[in-house]
C-alpha cells in the first residue's frame, strides 16, 4: 500500500532556490511515521510513505528527485536490512542517501547497514526535536548534493551539445574553405603567373569576405582587390557572389574599364539587395594596365591604393562610396589615369590589415603604420616587401 503526502508548500528560507525533492519513508510503524511527518512539516518536500519494501523499490525505479530514503527496522514483506541490500550493486552517485531507522539496540543490524552503504543511523525514540534537526540537516545536504549533480549533468549535456555544434560548424567551414579555394585563385597561382607581384590574403575566420581577382585578357592586365561586408560565413558568401558577378562583367560582357566594372557591379548589388536596410556591399579597387600603350587606369569604391615611388608613399584618391550603397543606386564610378614610372610599386589593400590588432598594447596596425612599412621597404623588390 502506498500513502503519498505533500507535507507543505511553504519553502524554508535557506532552500528557496531548491526545486521540490522527494523523501521516501519505508516504515510500517505508525508512531514512527508521525515523527517523520512532523519532522518534515513546513519543508518544501514531497514525502512518500511505504509499508512494503518491494513497492518502495519499484517506486524508486520510476521516481525522480528522490534525495533520501529512510528505512525502518521491520517492513511488511521484509526486514529493513534486506531492503537496503537491494541497492548494494548501485554506484554511490546513482542512489540517494539511505538512512536506517533503528527502534532497538540491534548492533549487528547497524553494523550490517553501514557495510551496505547507509549514510546514517538514527534512533527514532530520541527527542523529536533532535530527530527533526538530524533529518533536516540530511535533507539540506542531500538536496544540495542533488542540485550539484543535476547541474553537473546539465553542464555535461550542454557541453556535448556545444561540441556537436562546433564540429558541425567546423565541418561546414572546412567545406566552405575548400569551395572558396577552388573558385578563387590562390596566392601561389597568381604569383607564379606574374613577375614582381605578391598577394597576401589571410581570412579572419578560415573563410572571409576579402578576395583578389587578377588576370590578363587580350592586352589588359586587370587587378582587383575587394573587401566585402562581413566576416566568416556571411563575408564568404558575399565575396563568392561578387567574384561571380565580376567574372561575368569582365569575361562575359567584355568590360575592361575599371569605373564601368564598378558601376555595373554596384547596380547588380542594388538589384539583388533592393532594400534600404541592406548592409551588403564591398570596398573595391580596380587597376587596369594596357600592355600595348603602358597606360594605367584605376577606379576605387572606398578601396585603398598606394604608390611607392622615389622613396615616398603616395596614397591614391578613392571615391567615398561603397559598391552596393542603397542610397545612391544610380551612382557612376569614375575611371582615373594612374601615372606610374619604371620602378614604382603599386599596392592595393583593404582595411583588414590596417584594422588588425596586435603588439604589446594591442592596438590597431593603422593607416599610418602601413604607410611607414611601405616607405621603409620602398627600395626592395616586391617579394621582399611581401616578407
Amino acid at each position: 500500500m502506498l500513502l503519498q503526502e505533500r507535507i507543505s508548500t511553504q519553502k524554508s528560507e535557506d532552500l528557496e532556490d531548491i526545486y521540490s525533492s522527494t523523501v521516501m519513508i519505508v516504515e510500517q510503524d505508525e508512531a514512527a511515521k508521525d515523527v517523520y511527518r512532523k519532522a518534515f512539516d513546513e519543508e518544501n518536500v514531497e514525502v512518500c510513505f511505504f509499508s512494503s519494501g518491494s513497492e518502495a523499490y519499484q517506486f524508486f525505479l520510476d521516481a525522480q528527485n528522490v534525495v533520501i530514503i529512510i528505512v525502518g527496522f521491520d517492513l511488511s514483506d521484509m526486514i529493513g536490512i534486506d531492503f537496503i541490500s537491494l541497492f548494494k550493486n548501485y554506484k554511490s552517485s546513482e542512489i540517494p542517501d539511505i538512512v536506517f531507522s533503528r527502534n532497538k539496540n540491534d548492533y549487528n543490524g547497524i553494523q550490517c547497514a553501514f557495510e551496505l552503504g547507509v549514510s546514517q543511523v538514527i534512533n527514532i525514540h530520541n527527542e523529536p526535536k533532535l530527530v527533526r534537526i538530524t533529518l533536516l540537516s540530511l535533507l539540506r545536504n542531500a538536496t544540495r548534493r542533488q542540485m550539484i549533480q543535476n547541474n553537473t549533468l546539465r553542464m555535461k549535456q550542454r557541453t556535448e551539445l556545444l561540441e556537436r555544434n562546433y564540429h558541425t560548424l567546423q565541418n561546414s567551414l572546412d567545406h566552405s574553405q575548400f569551395i572558396q579555394k577552388a573558385l578563387f585563385l590562390t596566392e601561389e597561382t597568381i604569383e607564379s603567373k606574374f613577375d614582381n607581384l605578391f598577394v597576401i590574403n589571410r581570412a579572419k575566420h578560415q573563410i572571409g569576405g576579402d578576395f583578389v581577382w587578377i588576370d590578363t585578357i587580350n592586352s589588359k592586365f586587370i587587378s582587383i582587390c575587394a573587401d566585402c561586408t562581413g566576416h566568416g560565413i556571411s563575408g564568404a558568401m558575399l565575396s563568392t557572389l561578387s567574384y561571380v558577378i565580376i567574372e561575368n562583367i569582365i569575361r562575359g560582357q567584355r568590360v575592361f574599364d575599371p569605373g564601368e566594372i564598378l558601376t555595373l557591379l554596384h547596380r547588380q548589388f542594388n538589384c539583388l539587395f533592393n532594400t534600404s536596410q541592406s548592409q551588403c556591399g564591398a570596398d573595391i579597387s580596380i587597376c587596369v594596365l594596357d600592355t600595348f600603350t603602358k597606360k594605367w587606369e584605376y577606379a576605387s569604391a572606398k578601396g585603398k591604393l598606394a604608390v611607392l615611388s622615389d622613396g615616398e608613399c603616395r596614397k591614391l584618391e578613392s571615391q567615398r562610396i561603397s559598391v552596393g550603397n542603397t542610397y545612391k543606386p544610380e551612382y557612376r564610378f569614375e575611371t582615373k589615369v594612374l601615372e606610374l614610372k619604371e620602378g614604382d610599386l603599386l599596392i592595393q589593400y583593404s582595411d583588414g590589415i590596417t584594422d588588425q590588432f596586435g603588439g604589446h598594447n594591442f592596438k590597431k596596425f593603422s593607416q599610418k603604420r602601413i604607410e611607414k612599412t611601405f616607405k621603409d621597404n620602398v627600395q626592395l623588390p616586391a617579394f621582399f616587401v611581401r616578407k
